[in-house]
């Protein structure tokens, strides 16, 4: 039956991009079938922890197995947390904690700040160890799908050139914020569905030893919560709602919310890994569901394909801070007209960008393809006259001048009323196997600012 189902959406599946609510119809039938196939085992392997409902795969069952073995015989293990402004702790200190520190220093006070790091450091405290390495690599603005091309470097342990132990994730607040605009909310949510469903395959392929939760920071009524929720689901991994917990009251939670909330937040994550953590030592998940990761689809949702190995990575972030020790060597793009420069959006390190504000300034970034060429940009679409639209060219012959398949990425306007970083996934018609120069030109019209904040090719 699986087989009837996935070779007839073969065939009929387009593109979310043409906005094609008929195949969205289709493949809702085609989660439907699978789910209901499952369903016996789904139900058989499901507990309930901390108010939240938990069917793991066998693989997330073994590896949180062996996190937890880690943690009680003092191994060093290692942690990141993924995700938006909320999760780097924006607006988490007081000013008084702030207060005359420059850029970074006041980047480091958010993120210590930030209910990922309160989680890790009671664990610490919980488990009585030393040897816990972790990161806080959250990114403002950045939602589950425009995280997908820095999957690569989010979910690695670059010290020691491996997979890290745990991922929390949480894009709750920025996938929440793509879903304002009611006209066209239906269609977001099945994005933010099919962008969970490419960010957890990627992680179960390439890094199966890794423990994944990912959590639901923003405790209100969320239709983004219930697509993670649904992907989890498929996939087997834990998604935890703190809101589920007794300890966590939610109030009016703003998308950057003082330091009691995360306070909170972490007391609801604290009261769930207590009694999963009861559950896994009894070994309750004996019954784990198989590790069934479900066919790629070869045309759906363009923008969900991760590059599982970049040829390219152009990570201003990973500039600004040259001198980390990081696998994926550093490409630095050269500015052949105008004013592009790295910079830091509004002084926030978890915004570094290279920024244009002068009408037809043009970077040009030297890129390498593989057998399947395509190119992933990260940039900044606004709602008012702050962001404008940049054209995308490649020139495949570095003795020619000549731009081909101009692709216009637009700056303005999102009618969700949020200022964000969207994806665009671009399949030039180049050959496999070369390499090209990719050219961005800022066309400025009305507006103030140009912004990339990620480019990489595959």
């Amino acid at each position: 039956m699986i087989m009837i189902i996935l070779s007839q959406r073969r065939q009929i599946w387009g593109t979310f991009t043409h906005r094609n609510y008929c195949q969205i119809f289709l493949y809702g039938l085609y989660i439907l079938a699978l789910g209901i196939l499952w369903h016996g085992r789904v139900v058989e392997a499901t507990v309930v922890v901390a108010g939240n409902s938990l069917a793991l795969n066998e693989a997330q069952a073994t590896a949180f197995a062996s996190f937890f073995a880690k943690l009680k015989s003092k191994q060093a293990v290692s942690i990141v947390a993924i995700g938006g402004s909320m999760i780097a702790g924006v607006s988490c200190p007081t000013k008084n904690d702030v207060m005359n520190k420059n850029g970074s220093e006041a980047d480091v006070e958010c993120r210590r700040c930030a209910y990922p790091s309160r989680f890790v450091r009671w664990m610490q405290r919980e488990y009585d160890h030393s040897s816990i390495f972790y990161e806080n690599r959250a990114t403002g603005g950045t939602t589950t799908r425009t995280a997908l091309p820095m999957l690569p470097y989010l979910s690695r342990d670059h010290r020691h050139d491996r997979s890290v132990d745990l991922i929390i994730a949480d894009f709750s607040v920025n996938d929440e914020g793509t879903l304002r605009n009611k006209k066209t909310a239906k269609h977001s949510a099945e994005v933010v569905f099919v962008s969970t469903e490419g960010m957890l395959r990627y992680l179960l392929q390439k890094h199966p030893n890794s423990s994944i939760i990912l959590v639901k920071g923003f405790c209100k009524k969320s239709l983004a919560g219930a697509q993670h929720m649904r992907a989890t689901s498929l996939y087997g991994v834990a998604y935890i709602d703190p809101a589920k917990t007794s300890s966590f009251h939610c109030i009016n939670q703003v998308p950057h919310p003082p330091a009691h909330v995360h306070e909170e937040i972490k007391s609801g994550l604290v009261q769930w890994w207590k009694v999963f953590a009861s559950l896994s030592s009894s070994r309750r998940f004996s019954n784990a569901l198989d590790t069934v990761i479900p066919p790629q689809d070869p045309v759906s949702e363009t923008n969900s394909r991760v590059c599982y190995e970049p040829l390219s990575m152009f990570d201003p972030l990973d500039t600004y801070m040259a001198g980390l020790n990081r696998s994926l060597r550093i490409d630095t793009p050269m500015v052949s007209r105008g004013d592009w420069r790295l910079s830091l959006d509004n002084g926030r390190s978890d915004r570094a960008a290279w920024i244009s504000t002068e009408d037809k300034s043009e970077i040009e970034f030297s890129v390498m393809f593989g057998s399947s060429p395509r190119v992933s940009i990260v940039y900044i679409m606004g709602y008012d006259d702050t962001f404008g639209d940049m054209e995308v060219c490649i020139r495949l012959d570095d003795r020619s001048s000549l731009c081909n398949d101009t692709v216009v990425l637009n700056g303005c306007c999102d009618h969700g009323l949020v200022t964000q970083s969207q994806l665009k996934v671009i399949d030039f018609n180049a050959s496999p196997h070369t390499n090209a120069s990719l050219r961005v030109t800022f066309i400025k019209g009305t507006k103030k600012k140009a912004e990339i904040r990620l480019l990489s090719s595959c």
